[in-house]
């Protein structure tokens, strides 16, 4: 729900532990500095980096944003934000967006080996630890599970929208930051813990 511009209200089924999912309140702070880069430069632009701190859980109150861009070039643009509830800041950010080329190339580790996603069946969250997870379809791709008790820290899974809407740099922010913390994959009760995406 958007109440005015530069202002969000997050629905309670966005909600994890004591505030909203960390990755959805991110993707919404990228949303707002590239509108802000769009205003000032009439374009917009890729976004290369992005990096969110949280001061404190974010509620269902009024979310308002401020943006600026600290530095246009020909290239990049530099982007911060803070948002405030209650006169309060609660996340703050910077993004660095890049007009042209493909990027850096990256020699990424090759992604585990896993089974298909057809062949993973369905996780089922309770509401009451992550209402956000309504929001996805979450396939663990290996017997590792969420408080599973199990000897590895480490969670790998398949995940998207139940919506099946398409990726774009909002919704990635969403899923990398979806599963808890490896840690979950060999605790047996929930203790809140940040994460780190």
């Amino acid at each position: 729900m958007n109440p005015g511009p530069g202002t969000a209200r997050i629905a309670p089924s966005w909600r994890s532990w004591d505030g909203a999912q960390g990755g959805y309140v991110a993707a919404l702070a990228l949303g707002a500095m590239r509108e802000d880069l769009v205003r000032r430069a009439g374009e917009a632009a890729p976004v290369r980096t992005l990096g969110a701190h949280f001061l404190a859980p974010v509620d269902e109150r009024p979310l308002r944003f401020t943006a600026r861009t600290l530095r246009e070039g020909r290239r990049t643009s530099m982007c911060t934000l803070t948002a405030r509830q209650g006169g309060a800041p609660v996340p703050a950010g910077s993004a660095v967006f890049e007009w042209g080329g493909a990027g850096p190339a990256l020699a990424d580790p090759p992604a585990p080996p896993a089974p298909a996603p057809e062949a993973c069946p369905p996780l089922t969250v309770p509401c009451d630890l992550a209402a956000f997870a309504a929001h996805l379809e979450i396939r663990p791709a290996s017997g590792a599970r969420p408080l599973g008790g199990g000897p590895l820290a480490e969670l790998l899974a398949w995940l998207r929208f139940t919506d099946r809407r398409p990726l774009d740099a909002g919704t990635l922010v969403v899923l990398a930051d979806a599963l808890p913390p490896g840690l979950f994959a060999v605790w047996t009760v929930p203790r809140p813990v940040p994460t780190r995406n």
